[in-house]
């Protein structure tokens, strides 16, 4: 993904982590997260969802109903890679 890289380079205090599920991956950093904002916990961190690809470009925090549905809790068929 485009974008770790680029938060790797700007950002190297933040951690990253890929978050792939059926059909579909984001990204994730680990950083305070706001009211209302998609989150995903592992290993004692809490990561920002980040939707840096279509179909569904949202703000940080924001994610597309098809996201939204695995990281809720509905279904757990995600993966979570740490970027470290």
């Amino acid at each position: 993904m485009a974008l770790a890289a680029v938060l790797r380079t700007f950002t190297r205090f933040r951690k990253l982590a890929v978050v792939t599920m059926p059909e579909h991956a984001i990204l994730a950093v680990e950083m305070p997260a706001e009211p209302g904002e998609a989150t995903i916990r592992q290993g004692g961190r809490q990561y920002v969802a980040l939707e840096p690809a279509g179909p569904a470009l949202a703000p940080i925090g924001k994610v597309s109903a098809h996201t939204a549905k695995y990281l809720g809790g509905l279904a757990r068929d995600i993966e979570i890679w740490p970027l470290d």
